[in-house]
């Protein structure tokens, strides 16, 4: 049945009276909002940094309070967690109610009011949340409907809104990067649309489902697959394409292997083993700080002295950006350390919610947390090979998702784009299934292209952008592109000299090896901010330069303009690309007005305005 064509079409969005655009007003409503929850984090990131650490630190001594510290980091996180989902429930509540099937303009009254409560939700770490029964019991708290042993995958984002629309099933499967078209932006228009999953429904790898649509019990969507909107799925059939088609049945499930505990367990467990891990990874930077403070008899006085009055020397901003910098390659030893010890994953059937699952989630983990660092480079299939991955001489691999590094043996020579989901477990019905994949030398895998697990890709194989492998159908030297894959055409094969690309001559090859090295270097990036925006700070606060320099309340200013600027220029450093911009716009607004305030402070201090 073609998408679209329903013998019970899904309800059509509810178009409200048109309201008028107030494109000037959203906006200055939108950067209100955004410098009043900058200010609340500043005064916050100030009463933690010059009220609460000092006294921990003064009371305990530095060494302890270091070693305390990520300790506090995570009870810090569990009382933020309900807090800040607490917030973004009432906020939602009060400004928005219960979404409702409804197309309004942007910039319009309704736009704003789902605009804030989209932040809202952002602040909280959904990213802690991920995998457990915990996410889903904070995604009906904002008002959708989840049913038993539901699992959603890494990268599922149902952060958007229209939560109220929702209703999933028991025993559903959302896999890695599939989409709910809750809310989309067309026309100038914003629309909220239902979409509902029945029971032992399984969304492939960055399948999609448009708003409107109704996916019954038991129906299969297969990987990067898009179900047009207001579609109906009938019950245990497997839709495949773009838009997506009938094909035939959706697949059996298997009986998995091994024990298995509860949802709610399950989570506990998970989520102490992700602490257990964070707790371990955090060890390097932790250790070589307090070995340094020992060495140099540093203590908490003499650091909290530093920060009010900063003196910074050469051999001191030596010293703290060797820290920094030698920690990256010693947490990524730490990483594949704990990779080995979390010992090889069989091949096979396991359930979602066995202990066996944790392992994988952690394994696929740290494999990201390394590939922040390294994909990309040289260095990137060495590390691999370390965590027991079969590389192949003379591959170039870019970012890898959901893999088990055990279960891939890649030929030489080959070359992966950015986004590969390679080789990742086949999760159905709360059954997971690993296999291991074998991917043939001289491959090319272009962006976001899908290895299903247990796929055996013979040599010479291009696999375009988007596209799903299927070894029945490809051999040596074949190219192939869409979904599903069609075979391309005999493409021309142009001669290179092999000293440009595969081998280079030792004079590039080290230049490569040297700039990559400096992505070592970028975490100094933070801390000298922090070092030169100290400096200026103390030195406005010099005797006499401004009217209030002795009030605390100048003080006080100033160092709750420090945390904000310093929060946020790890942000710009850091974070996405629209979140940097958000942040640069908004670090500008804070510090103009704050510069405003001293520049007038510092003409009534020089008598030119009498306060």
């Amino acid at each position: 049945m073609p998408a679209g064509d329903s013998a019970h079409p899904a309800e059509e969005p509810v178009r409200t009276a048109r309201e008028p655009r107030w494109p000037f007003w959203v906006t200055a409503a939108q950067s209100a909002w955004l410098l009043m929850f900058f200010a609340t984090a500043s005064v916050a990131s100030y009463w933690l940094t010059f009220e609460l650490l000092p006294q921990l630190s003064r009371g305990v001594g530095l060494v302890p309070a270091l070693l305390l510290a990520p300790l506090l980091a995570v009870a810090g996180l569990l009382l933020y967690v309900p807090i800040s989902l607490g917030f973004a429930v009432l906020t939602k509540r009060l400004l928005i109610g219960r979404y409702q099937s409804v197309r309004a303009p942007v910039w319009g009254s309704f736009y704003l009011r789902h605009w804030i409560v989209h932040q809202t939700v952002r602040m909280v770490p959904w990213r802690k949340l991920e995998g457990t029964v915990f996410q889903q019991s904070a995604l009906r708290a904002l008002g959708a409907r989840i049913g038993k042993r539901v699992h959603i995958q890494r990268g599922v984002n149902l952060l958007r809104g229209g939560w109220d629309l929702l209703d999933i099933g028991d025993d559903v499967t959302l896999n890695h990067s599939a989409a709910l078209q809750l809310v989309e932006l067309v026309d100038g228009d914003i629309v909220i649309a239902p979409v509902t999953l029945g029971a032992g429904v399984t969304l492939g790898i960055r399948a999609s489902v448009g708003g409107g649509s109704n996916i019954e019990e038991g129906a299969f969507i297969t990987a990067l697959s898009s179900v047009s909107n207001n579609a109906h799925v009938p019950s245990f059939e497997c839709w495949d394409g773009i838009p997506a088609r009938l094909i035939g049945k959706s697949p059996g499930s298997i009986p998995p292997t091994g024990p298995v505990a509860s949802p709610v367990t399950h989570a506990v467990m998970m989520s102490a083993a992700r602490i257990m891990v964070a707790l371990v990874l955090v060890l390097p930077l932790e250790l070589l700080t307090i070995a340094v403070c020992v060495a140099q008899g540093f203590s908490a006085a003499d650091m909290w002295a530093w920060l009010y009055q900063p003196l910074v020397s050469g051999s001191t901003l030596a010293i703290g950006s060797a820290i920094v910098v030698v920690s990256v390659p010693l947490t990524l030893v730490f990483e594949m350390t704990l990779m080995r010890l979390l010992g090889r994953i069989s091949t096979g059937t396991i359930s979602r919610w066995s202990p066996a699952y944790i392992r994988f989630w952690l394994k696929a983990d740290l494999v990201a947390s390394a590939g922040r660092w390294l994909s990309g480079t040289i260095f990137w299939p060495y590390r691999l090979r370390g965590a027991g991955m079969k590389v192949g001489d003379g591959c170039e691999i870019s970012t890898i998702i959901d893999v088990i590094p055990e279960h891939l043996d890649i030929g030489a020579q080959s070359f992966f784009a950015d986004g590969i989901y390679l080789g990742g477990p086949a999760i159905h019905r709360g059954v997971v299934t690993l296999a291991n994949t074998r991917i043939g030398a001289n491959t090319f895998l272009g962006n976001h292209a899908v290895i299903p697990t247990g796929q055996h890709l013979p040599d010479r194989i291009l696999l375009g952008v988007c596209s799903v492998a299927d070894d029945n159908l490809m051999r040596p030297g074949s190219s192939w592109f869409g979904l599903p894959p069609r075979e391309l055409p005999r493409r021309e094969i142009v001669a290179v000299d092999r000293r440009l690309t595969h081998e280079p001559s030792w004079i590039p090859y080290l230049n490569r090896v040297l700039w990559e090295l400096l992505r070592f270097a970028l975490p100094i990036i933070p801390p000298l901010v922090l070092v030169v925006w100290a400096r200026l700070l103390s030195s406005m606060e010099a005797p006499g330069l401004f009217f209030f320099t002795r009030n605390r309340a100048y003080g006080e200013f100033c160092r709750c303009m420090f945390s904000v600027h310093f929060c946020f220029c790890i942000e710009v450093g850091f974070a996405r690309a629209r979140s940097a911009r958000t942040a640069c716009v908004v670090v500008v607004l804070v510090e103009s007005l704050g510069f405003f305030v001293c520049r007038v402070g510092s003409i009534c201090g020089t008598g030119v305005i009498k306060p």
